[in-house]
């Protein structure tokens, strides 16, 4: 994946750099600082951008802004806004225009990389199909789906990592894993997957 940081304060750029480069999902990452960079970044003959990591306070202007010259131009990039903007009507706006995950700051290297999974098996299911019956098209828009679906977890938990959790359970073999197993097979870390593993054994 070819990954677009747009991010105008360099310690944080540096930060999702190295998150995204630790994911081992990135084959390339670049930083631009503002909106104007960015577009020329995303305009470009050769632009073929996966996905975009988007701050909301840019100085040209909002991400918002960005994400909307971006569906605009019909740039297929998907967006994960990381920002510190937690304004109701900014996440509402990020949702009506597209975006794949809205991560605030301070966030975990796990909260990231959740997001970026998400946002890259979607993206996988649709390259991977020739055209869409309606079982492909639900197993797309099943992140939406599981996220809202009825049982509450204890505070601290996510639903989208349960579900990531609970399907690599169901393809470990029946001699038994560990958590070190599950974790290397779902790119989280260990202490995750310990910690849902016994909110799920006292379940």
């Amino acid at each position: 994946m070819k990954f677009l940081i747009v991010e105008d304060d360099p310690m944080v750029g540096r930060i999702n750099r190295e998150f995204a480069l630790k994911t081992e999902l990135a084959e390339s990452v670049e930083i631009a600082e503002s909106i104007e960079a960015a577009e020329a970044l995303l305009s470009a003959e050769d632009s073929d951008w996966d996905l975009v990591l988007l701050d909301v306070y840019l100085p040209d202007g909002r991400g918002t802004e960005l994400l909307r010259w971006i569906r605009k131009n019909r740039i297929t990039a998907a967006v994960i806004f990381i920002t510190a903007d937690r304004n109701p009507a900014t996440v509402e706006e990020a949702l009506s225009l597209g975006a794949g995950d809205y991560l605030v700051k301070p966030f975990t290297y796990d909260r990231f990389n959740e997001a970026v999974r998400r946002v890259s098996g979607r993206l996988e299911k649709l390259k991977s199909a020739a055209d869409f019956d309606q079982s492909r098209i639900d197993a797309i828009f099943g992140d939406e789906a599981s996220s809202s679906e009825d049982g509450e977890l204890e505070k601290g938990l996510s639903r989208h990592t349960y579900d990531i959790i609970a399907a690599a359970l169901s393809r470990t073999p029946s001699a038994g894993f560990t958590a070190d197993d599950l974790a290397g097979e779902t790119g989280l870390s260990r202490v995750t997957v310990r910690r849902y593993l016994e909110y799920m054994e006292k379940r």
